[in-house]
């Protein structure tokens, strides 16, 4: 064979063995860190608290205080399916006594107890449309712990003329807002703090009607 023949087949054989990889070379490769990161989608992202979660997750009650069930008092609850109070309304037998204390518990679910994100309540026991009794806490984020549930009592007869009305009515009504992460709330004003729309509520707790039953006429 000639010379330059056999230098030619050298080289056909050199570029056959670097021809590159093979496919089956090629796939026990690993990939780029890119193409092994988990596609996050909007259906398997972390879900983000909004003012929904704090609507269904905080409620309030409210009813007679255990200092005012005397046996001249009367108390109809009414709860719905979950065992949440509805309705209370009280019958109060004379004598009409001089105070009558009411007592409003505001609940939150744990979860919302330990959320990263503070939340603010404030608002008013309302009685006959008048707010008689304020009321504001912060929970969530850097506040301190918040005792769960909290009570709020109030006497129904302060600042009325004797003898008491025949009816009124009573409940609390609270603005809540959900505020930003990272807030301070040590520098927080409750009275003037402020939040965006759509991080603002309001809940309201059950009503409580008080009949006082005229002297001479019991129940």
């Amino acid at each position: 064979m000639k010379p330059y023949l056999i230098c030619l087949f050298g080289i056909v054989l050199l570029a056959v063995g670097c021809g590159g990889e093979k496919p089956a070379e090629r796939a026990k490769l690993p990939l780029p860190a890119e193409a092994t990161k988990p596609t996050i989608s909007a259906e398997n992202a972390p879900h983000r608290m909004d003012i929904g979660d704090v609507e269904t997750g905080i409620s309030i009650e409210g009813t007679v205080a255990a200092e005012s069930r005397t046996p001249t008092v009367v108390v109809d609850e009414e709860q719905s399916r979950k065992g949440q109070l509805t309705t209370c309304t009280v019958t109060v037998n004379p004598p009409a006594p001089a105070e009558f204390s009411l007592s409003f518990k505001v609940q939150a679910i744990k979860s919302l107890q330990q959320s990263g994100q503070p939340i603010l309540l404030r608002g008013n026991i309302l009685r006959d449309e008048k707010p008689i009794k304020p009321f504001s806490m912060v929970f969530g984020g850097n506040a301190p712990a918040a005792t769960f549930p909290t009570e709020v009592k109030v006497n129904a007869l302060e600042g009325l003329p004797a003898p008491a009305p025949a009816t009124t009515l009573l409940y609390m009504r609270v603005e809540v807002l959900l505020l930003a992460p990272g807030t301070d709330v040590s520098a927080l004003d409750p009275a003037t703090a402020t939040g965006t729309p759509e991080g603002s509520s309001s809940l309201l707790s059950n009503p409580v009607r008080i009949n006082f039953v005229a002297a001479g006429n019991p129940s």
